[in-house]
């Protein structure tokens, strides 16, 4: 089944695409979090695309997105690029469809390198990270403190 891949636009997906994003991060993530994040990264290379429900149900949630980066840290030819998709709707090409539209656009900016990073419980992206090619080069954990209840003495 081939899907439609759009870019995000703030005020039409923003909320849908939040609400997405808080079943992959630890954190509460809403629309104007979105918004703060193009704000930092105005004057670089950002592309959030997106793939909603229009199966019978034609909910227009965002089932699937991609995110191309490209900051001061990057070198001119490498790129970040991070793809999700909802647990129900993994295995039908929504990621392939997202990851393939994303190199495109990459490869148009003479892009030829690339990283993203996966959480070592998500399985399936791991699965489908080396299906693409991907190999680990670092591991990193997820930690955080309650600086309210730390107790130095």
């Amino acid at each position: 089944m081939k899907f439609t891949v759009e870019q995000a636009n703030p005020d039409q997906h923003y909320e849908a695409l939040a609400r997405f994003l808080n079943h992959f991060e630890p954190d509460p993530i809403a629309a104007a979090d979105i918004r703060e994040w193009d704000r930092r990264s105005e004057g670089h290379i950002v592309r959030r695309g997106i793939v909603r429900d229009t199966g019978p149900n034609q909910t227009g949630e965002v089932i699937g997105y991609g995110v191309v980066h490209h900051g001061p840290w990057n070198q001119p030819d490498e790129f970040y690029l991070w793809v999700g998709v909802a647990v129900e709707k993994r295995r039908q090409g929504v990621g392939q469809q997202l990851y393939d539209d994303a190199i495109t656009f990459i490869q148009s900016l003479d892009g030829n390198a690339l990283t993203s990073e996966i959480a070592e419980d998500q399985v399936d992206g791991l699965r489908f990270a080396r299906r693409q090619g991907f190999t680990q080069h670092k591991h990193t954990f997820q930690s955080k403190l309650d600086l309210h209840n730390l107790d130095l003495h």
